[in-house]
């Protein structure tokens, strides 16, 4: 751990400590724990550790929590749909990077390779949709939480019918970021105090229980299984966003620093490195090194390229 941070403050600049909750430094951290600990669950899938497998979900809820609240900040500020063009730009590009590298050595090795498909970014360009269209249309943002909501009982329903878990556990999630930041007093006393951050954690750890139980497991994908999904996803990843607040001083790395400013792109490029043997330390090690320096790599080109179309 020391030579991880050794090595981010090679890239990066450490955390100021003393910043308010859900400012940039705070989101930035929240970020990059969400990236750590799906990777943890990735890599952990690999060697069949079932138990880390919450942590996934946990991290995308966080993911999405940020990018509601992000979303209606800059709107809140901006008032206009520039930046929302920045948003998508932010999210495509760096997808587009990734597939093009893997199709050139796909082209270059004669061997085929698996084309990057990633789930979350359908679904959070769904919800930018969904967004610009309540910011587009008259009157409609003054009924964002009635669109939103029905919008996101219709996904989780849907996805659940059509089994798709992975969504239907997060539905709610992109809705409680656009709660944050409207109600931002209210949210910030719920989600720095330790006892109700406490109280979320026993929430969530309960309906993890519950969901080991056979009669529940064997549920599958059925609205009572995905609402368990989702309302233990949602408990932990908030209990999660308020306890790197409180306990903000401990994240003043400089790994911390970099995983920030790259956690995106880091979700990318690991995922089409789980393949390579990670057997032993200097396995892990390796993975982990070639994830980071390769999504700081797609960092760059991408915000050298977004400057010169926003």
């Amino acid at each position: 751990m020391c030579t991880l941070d050794g090595g981010g403050g090679l890239f990066e600049d450490k955390q100021e400590n003393d910043y308010k909750f859900m400012s940039v430094q705070h989101t930035n951290i929240c970020r990059a724990i969400a990236a750590i600990i799906i990777i943890i669950q990735h890599v952990s899938g690999g060697f069949e550790i079932r138990y880390l497998t919450p942590l996934g979900g946990i991290g995308v809820a966080m993911f999405l929590i940020l990018s509601g609240y992000g979303l209606n900040e800059s709107y809140k500020k901006k008032k206009s749909g520039g930046y929302w063009k920045k948003k998508v730009v932010r999210v495509l590009i760096p997808y587009l990077i990734v597939s093009m590298v893997v199709i050139g050595l796909q082209i270059l090795c004669s061997f085929k390779i698996e084309i990057p498909y990633y789930w979350y970014l359908d679904f959070i360009l769904f919800w930018y949709l969904v967004f610009y269209l309540i910011i587009s249309i008259p009157g409609m943002y003054a009924k964002r939480y009635w669109i939103l909501s029905v919008t996101s009982i219709m996904v989780f329903i849907a996805c659940t019918m059509a089994g798709s878990g992975l969504r239907a556990e997060q539905a709610l999630s992109f809705l409680i970021g656009i709660w944050i930041s409207d109600n931002y007093e209210s949210a910030r006393e719920v989600l720095t105090n330790k006892g109700i951050l406490f109280t979320l954690v026993i929430i969530g750890g309960v309906l993890l229980m519950t969901k080991q139980i056979p009669i529940i497991r064997i549920q599958g994908d059925t609205v009572l299984w995905q609402g368990i999904q989702l309302g233990m996803k949602v408990s932990f990843a908030m209990a999660l966003i308020g306890f790197i607040y409180c306990f903000r001083r401990i994240f003043n790395s400089g790994f911390i620093a970099l995983v920030s400013k790259i956690s995106y792109e880091l979700y990318l490029v690991h995922f089409r490195l789980l393949r390579l043997p990670q057997k032993g330390v200097m396995g892990m090690c390796s993975f982990l090194g070639l994830s980071i320096i390769g999504a700081w790599v797609v960092n760059k080109i991408s915000s050298y390229i977004k400057k010169r179309i926003c």
